[in-house]
């Protein structure tokens, strides 16, 4: 699997979860074949990418997701 394979996995997963991921929760769908150090690369690839849009991916306690941009907000609460 390419770089580029790979972070369309970790999007997908991403995008698709009911909840934050953690790194170790990512690198299993790799089957730990993708380190963790690596798929914090990959995180922060994906986060560049979606610099531009209106939703971004955020790091927090509890692991990884996307989210809206608080600019989004006034739009999103009518």
């Amino acid at each position: 699997m390419n770089t580029q394979e790979a972070k369309i996995v970790l999007e997908t997963a991403l995008i698709c979860a009911q909840e934050p991921l953690r790194v170790g929760d990512l690198r299993r769908l790799f089957a730990d074949d993708v380190g963790a150090d690596t798929i914090r690369v990959l995180l922060e690839e994906l986060r560049n990418d979606w610099q531009q849009r209106g939703v971004e991916l955020v790091a927090l306690a509890s692991g990884w997701r996307f989210q809206s941009r608080p600019e989004m907000r006034e739009f999103l609460d009518r």
